[in-house]
This record gives structure tokens, C-alpha cells and sequence, in this order.
């Protein structure tokens, strides 16, 4: 007896490689940013408690950019879940009822997720550490608990033949006025809870965030060459460590003083590295393991299929490789900044298309016995006017990733850039225009002397704390002026 009733199945209201291209470009651009959210939250809470100075500046820039990383996410993601709508209504909706509760629950838990973003970036404007943290980790936690949803519902989506089973196992009876009712386990909640034991679900998910690492070491390095708004004024503990060279030595600093442009953006390379090989270390266990089983269980596994999956494999090899090369030619002057963070787009581009076509080769493989949309297309069902639309909006779409991006640009102040608070005194006397000499035992405190101070400063602890950022308030930040 087939799963489905081919007499309840009308038409594809659009081509099927147009659906198919769609899906899976779909999902290869929202994976881009929800990766970017997924991995780089948690990472950066991390860096803004126990990082140096460069990595709290880079943990609060991305804490401010998190919000409008959230929306691009959140509205890429819609183009895929449409096309898997029109072209597996009933995987879908089946799949999405058997974990009803956890479905549904996905909304509030966005939402909640969404607001403790927001409150994180704003708190990280104001400098405030443990707020910060606080609201980041919630939101880490709410990411988590949405992904591990999505994979098992996405598991369950690939194993029709398990429908049955799982609400059997999960159901429950009783009786209301005579009428006996079934419900699958608490309105199908506890349904999930079962399918949990399922492992597969777990290595999805891992695979997911291993090659998202790859997307927030390129995004790091792109912000830092091309958004990054530096150069910036010495920070309160840098100003304390001047102060100490000026005790040492007896001459005068001249101010503001502004720092190496090249130093931060240097630094971000070196964690962008350790964000790889982290990645690697998670992916390739989990996608590895996941792979294997894929493998035994698929018998269709040769000839065109199989050189395939060895092409997919190997571009998410090559696009890995492709960037630690990259890294290093840029680590020896051999490339410039800018360059660097062309190439690592173009291996993250290949990372992500490669992973998003083979995660639906193999969906078609595994479907293929039981569900094949191209089956259901009809010439005559195909509605033109709705896919112009669709094309006009996604047009639209990807213009306005183009605006969020400058944007971003903008998310932090320029540093440098405006006036250095005052308290209000007397009148000072003011400078003489004509005055161009330096006093005597007074020397201007160069790019290079910062640098050289650069090198020290990790060293450097400021007594009695502070916050990160103003002298008000905040530790090793970025100090508002």
C-alpha cells in the first residue's frame, strides 16, 4: 500500500528545477546569516569575557550586528520553507504534526530570541558586561533549541516509513462523553521527545554549526577589511599605560591619539583561523558520521550519484583549504586585507552551495522510493504570473541585503570621529595658531610607538576594573569620544 494517495495530489504550480533551484538557493542564503547568529553568538560572549582587547572590540561590533543578522536570516529562510511547502505539502505538514507543540513553539521562542538580541546589542552600545552576556546566552540557548526543532523535523521529513511507528508510540486514548479519542502523546509533543533517540538528528545539527564556523570566520574578516570604521582613540587602559610611559620617561604626550589602523583588523584574522579549525573540529565528526550512515542506508549510491558525492565532499574540502591558504599568504604580506576578504567570501560561497546541493541530493535519494515531486509536474498547472512575482520580490530581497549591509557599516560610531568628551571648567587659554613647535621634553606619540605599545599591553591590567569602553564605565572597550 503507497504512503500517499496520487489521486489528492494536484499539479506543481511551477517547474520543477525552477522549485528545486529555488529550495536549494533558498537555503544556501539563509544559511549564511543564521550561521553567522547560530555559531558566532556564543563565540562572542566568550571572547568579551576572557579575549584581549581586539577581541572584546570585535565581540561587541558583531553584538551590535546581530539584530539585522537575525532579519536577513529570518526572511531568507521563508524562501525555502515555500518551495518546500508547493513541492512536499504532504512530507511537511505530516512531519510538522507529529511535533506539533515544538513546532508551534518555534514562534515564541524566536520572538524571545529575537528581544534578547536587541537587549544584548543594546547593552553592548552602553558597555555593560554581564547584561551583554546575559541576554546573548539566553538567545545562544533559544538558537539552539529552534535548530535541534528543525532537525528533527527535517529527519523526520526523509523517513516517511516512520510516521506510523512514532505516533503509535507516543499515543494516548481516552474518553469524553462516550467518544473515544486519540491524540499522539500530549497533542504529538511527546512524539518528538521519542524521535530524539534518533542520533542523526544531533549529527544534522552538528553539521550545521561546524560549517557555520566557516561563514563567521569570513564574516569577521570581511567586517574587519571592509566595514570597520578604525582608526580610533586610545582606550582608557591604553591611556593608562601612556601615562606610565610618560612617568618613566618624563616627557609629555601630546592627544587625542589614534591607534594603527592595521592592528585590529590583523588580529581578527588570527581568530577567523582558530573559528576554522574549531569548525573542522566539530564538522568533521558529526558530518562525517552523518555521511557514513547516509551512505549504508542508500543502495542508489553509484555511478552518476556516487561521482557526485564525491564532487560535493570534495568542493567543501577544496573551499576549507581555499581559506586557510588565503590566511596564511595574507599572514606573510603576500596578500592585502581587501583580498583576503574576497577569497573567503568565494570559499564560503563554495562551502555553503556545496553543503546546501548535496543535504538535497540526498533528500531526493532518500525520498526518491516513496515521493518525487517531478512526478507531480503539469504544463498546465504551471502559474506564470505568480513566479514573475515571486522573482520581482526576491530581486527586491537581495537589494536590500545590499542596504543592511552598508548599514552595518554604520551599526558602531567611527572612532576618532567626533569630539572628546569635556568637563566643563574655566576658560582654558587657547593655543596659538602660530604655535608649531614642540616643547621641550614633549614628543608626539606616533602610529609606531603605539604599535610597539600594542605588543605590551595584553600585559596591562587597569586597576579597579571599569567598564569596557567610556570612563564611565567598561572594560578594555572602545572608549565613546
Amino acid at each position: 500500500m503507497p504512503l500517499f494517495d496520487d489521486a489528492m495530489t494536484q499539479g506543481l504550480s511551477a517547474p520543477y528545477l525552477f522549485v528545486l533551484f529555488f529550495k536549494t538557493l533558498g537555503f544556501a542564503l539563509h544559511l549564511i546569516p543564521m550561521g553567522i547568529w547560530l555559531v558566532g553568538t556564543p563565540c562572542s560572549i566568550l571572547l568579551w569575557l576572557f579575549g584581549g582587547m581586539n577581541a572584546k572590540r570585535m565581540a561587541q561590533r558583531f553584538f551590535q550586528q546581530t539584530p539585522i543578522l537575525i532579519a536577513l536570516g529570518i526572511n531568507l529562510g521563508i524562501v525555502p520553507l515555500l518551495f518546500v511547502q508547493l513541492a512536499y505539502p504532504k512530507l511537511f505538514y505530516t512531519s510538522t504534526i507529529l511535533v506539533a507543540a515544538h513546532w508551534l513553539g518555534i514562534l515564541p521562542v524566536a520572538l524571545f530570541a529575537y528581544y534578547a538580541c536587541y537587549l544584548s546589542s543594546h547593552f553592548a552600545k552602553k558597555e555593560k558586561l554581564l547584561y551583554t552576556a546575559f541576554f546573548s546566552a539566553v538567545a545562544t540557548l533559544c538558537f539552539c533549541a529552534i535548530g535541534l526543532v528543525f532537525s528533527s523535523v527535517w529527519t523526520l521529513f526523509e523517513r516517511p516509513y516512520e510516521w506510523e511507528e512514532l505516533w503509535r508510540s507516543s499515543a494516548y486514548s481516552f474518553s469524553i462523553l462516550g467518544h473515544e479519542i486519540t491524540l499522539g502523546g500530549f497533542g504529538s509533543a511527546s512524539g518528538l521527545g521519542i524521535y530524539w533517540r534518533e542520533m542523526s538528528i544531533f549529527l544534522r545539527f552538528g553539521a550545521v554549526a561546524g560549517v557555520s564556523f566557516l561563514t563567521l570566520a569570513t564574516w569577521q574578516v570581511f567586517d574587519a577589511f571592509y566595514l570597520y570604521r578604525g582608526p580610533r582613540v586610545l582606550t582608557d587602559e591604553e591611556e593608562l599605560r601612556l601615562l606610565e610611559m610618560e612617568e618613566q620617561g618624563g616627557k609629555k604626550v601630546r592627544g587625542p591619539i589614534q591607534e594603527n589602523p592595521e592592528v585590529y583588523p590583523r588580529s581578527v584574522t588570527s581568530i577567523a583561523c582558530a573559528f576554522i579549525f574549531l569548525g573542522l573540529f566539530i564538522a568533521i565528526p558529526t558530518l562525517g558520521q552523518y555521511l557514513l550512515r547516509t551512505a549504508q542506508e542508500l543502495s542508489s549510491m553509484q555511478g552518476w550519484n556516487q561521482v557526485l558525492w564525491y564532487a560535493l565532499i570534495g568542493t567543501m574540502a577544496f573551499s576549507v583549504f581555499l581559506a586557510l591558504l588565503f590566511l596564511l599568504l595574507f599572514k606573510i604580506k603576500k596578500v592585502s586585507g581587501r583580498t583576503l576578504a574576497i577569497w573567503m567570501t568565494i570559499s564560503d560561497l563554495l562551502m555553503v552551495g556545496a553543503f546546501a546541493s548535496l543535504r538535497q541530493w540526498l533528500q531526493n535519494l532518500r525520498l526518491a522510493p516513496y515521493y518525487s515531486p517531478k512526478a507531480l509536474e503539469d504544463a498546465a498547472a504551471v502559474d506564470w504570473s505568480a513566479i514573475f512575482l515571486f522573482l520581482g520580490v526576491f530581486l527586491v530581497t537581495l537589494t536590500l541585503i545590499i542596504v543592511f549591509l552598508r548599514l552595518m557599516a554604520t551599526a558602531t560610531p567611527k572612532s576618532g570621529s567626533a569630539k572628546r568628551r569635556r568637563v566643563k571648567t574655566k576658560k582654558e587659554p587657547k593655543e596659538k595658531k602660530s604655535s608649531t613647535k614642540k616643547n621641550k621634553g614633549e614628543e608626539e606619540f606616533t602610529d609606531a610607538h603605539l604599535h610597539a605599545e600594542q605588543l605590551t599591553l595584553g600585559q596591562s591590567k587597569r586597576p579597579n576594573g571599569g567598564g569596557l569602553g567610556s570612563s564611565t564605565g567598561g572594560k578594555n572597550g572602545i572608549r565613546r569620544i
